[in-house]
């Protein structure tokens, strides 16, 4: 689990034409909440990417490679060793337990923590979907009836976003 936890303190966060949300995140500890595909791990390594690089530590709960007994007996000690101020739990599974650290951010689709502060993501609204836009004419609010508030959408070939829906929110 060691060189689990390693691999991704040394990773380097990547996004792509990230587009600013009207939701701030801020320096204390809290849980993210939204529906699938809000944007939730966008805005999560966003945040992280204006953080100094060893000081945070992103965990995606979702990776099969993780036991979360092992995790739980290994994680608090590794923030301890690697001087972890920020935590993001992405994926977060309620088993694994929650180590002490300067600040703790967790996310999920559901409500999790009821003594962390509580931030929600909601899909795009018609403002925040022009910024996604390439061009603004009479299609646009069509556009946005048919793609619905979700930022991945924009990215997908349009003959496949019915299908990636149907796969994701299945």
């Amino acid at each position: 689990m060691e060189s689990l936890l390693n691999d991704y303190y040394l990773q380097s966060l990547h996004v792509s034409k990230f587009i600013p949300r009207k939701v701030l995140l801020h320096e204390d500890s809290f849980q993210l909440i939204g529906a699938a595909l809000t944007g939730k791990t966008t805005l999560l390594k966003q945040y992280l990417l204006t953080c100094k690089k060893n000081s945070y530590l992103y965990l995606d709960c979702r990776d099969r490679r993780i036991d979360t007994n092992l995790l739980n007996n290994h994680l608090e000690v590794f923030c301890q060793e690697k001087s972890i101020e920020i935590l993001v739990l992405d994926n977060y599974i309620p088993t694994i337990m929650l180590p002490h650290v300067k600040q703790l951010i967790i996310a999920s689709e559901l409500k999790q923590d009821n003594t962390l502060d509580t931030v929600y993501l909601n899909p795009l609204d018609y403002e925040e979907f022009l910024a996604y836009e390439p061009k603004f004419d009479s299609t646009v609010l069509n556009h946005f009836l048919q793609l619905g508030g979700y930022p991945i959408m924009h990215s997908l070939a349009s003959e496949s976003r019915h299908l990636y829906l149907q796969e994701q929110l299945a």
